[in-house]
């Protein structure tokens, strides 16, 4: 497999738990069981004590076997703990034990080339057998089934021979060759399939990842355009409220000195009027300027607004709060 050596070591990790899921959980129990089973038909159908190998190789191979496959599952669980370089020779050392597994499992159904009728049969039968478990879902690479495939394959060629005298015999074991080689081949391409299905399984997983980073990224921009935009509302609600306040202290004055006014024309005092109209004059400019204020919003807004420095005659200024609120 290749690729970057972080994308190479996830795509091992998904090829482990994949084997792991496929190989030792899905059909271990029906392994298992035939493994079992078989050599009580070669007791049945085959005189002498043939069955004896197959039943002692059966319980080795199964004994080996759920041995791997515990160790297996808890290096799986546990990849993160170990090194490209461990995971590479754990893997190989797996791979070593299937093979003597598959050994124990075939080697006394080759010996069944050497038994009396059916034997020769029932062996064949085992090994083409055993080939399709190691071609099928024994594949962890490539290379794997290799190492698997030697032990089945005599079998399948010794029996094959035993089964017709002469020169037919020869062209049986050929043809049993012919099966082993291309049980080799698919397995082989299967095995790319597997590693092509497992890089794209992994890039999409990346890909995935990344994703997901993206979404976390722009749900937090999200989230703080949000914030920013609950803080200008409250802002604005704030600065509603004050210049409400501030629109209403001219307009009362105003209100208020033209009720003066109009109390001083009506009981004929008119001497201080020209005051009040000034008053209500000066209001008014207050009023007015405070609009304006309110216009520039627009400008400070797109950053075009300037700040004037000028001089204030604060004395002024106070005698002009002051009159503002007099009338209150």
């Amino acid at each position: 497999m290749t690729g970057a050596p972080d994308q190479s070591r996830f795509i091992w990790e998904l090829t482990i738990r994949r084997f792991v899921e496929v190989a030792w959980t899905r059909h271990g129990p029906t392994r298992y069981l035939s493994t079992a089973i078989i050599p009580v038909f070669v007791a049945l159908l085959t005189p002498g004590w043939w069955w004896a190998p197959c039943a002692l190789g059966a319980l080795v191979g199964i004994i080996l076997g759920r041995r791997a496959r515990a160790w297996l599952v808890g290096f799986a669980d546990s990849l993160e703990n170990y090194s490209d370089a461990e995971m590479r020779s754990a893997i190989g050392r797996h791979i070593a034990i299937v093979s003597a597994t598959t050994f124990c499992y075939c080697a006394p159904y080759a010996l069944l080339a050497f038994a009396p009728s059916p034997g020769p049969a029932l062996g064949l039968l085992f090994c083409v057998g055993s080939a399709i478990v190691i071609t099928t879902l024994h594949v962890m690479t490539r290379t794997m089934i290799l190492f698997t495939i030697p032990m089945v394959a005599v079998g399948i060629m010794a029996n094959a021979a035993a089964l017709h005298p002469g020169w037919q015999g020869y062209v049986l074991a050929v043809m049993g060759g012919f099966v082993v080689l291309n049980a080799v081949i698919a397995a082989r391409a299967g095995a790319q399939s597997f590693g092509d299905l497992i890089a794209a399984r992994a890039g999409a997983e990346q890909a995935t990842g990344v994703l997901e980073v993206r979404v976390a990224e722009r749900t937090a921009e999200l989230a703080e355009v949000t914030r920013a935009a609950e803080a200008a509302n409250k802002a604005k609600s704030a600065f509603l409220t004050n210049m409400s306040h501030e629109l209403r202290t001219p307009l009362n004055a105003i209100i208020g000195y033209s009720e003066i006014i109009e109390e001083d024309l009506a009981s004929g005092h008119i001497e201080e009027c020209p005051q009040d109209i000034a008053k209500v004059r000066g209001a008014a400019l207050h009023l007015l300027k405070l609009i304006a204020d309110l216009l520039d919003l627009s400008k400070v807004e797109a950053d075009k607004f300037t700040l004037l420095l000028e001089d204030i005659d604060v004395a002024a200024l106070a005698r002009g709060a002051l009159e503002t609120v007099a009338p209150l």
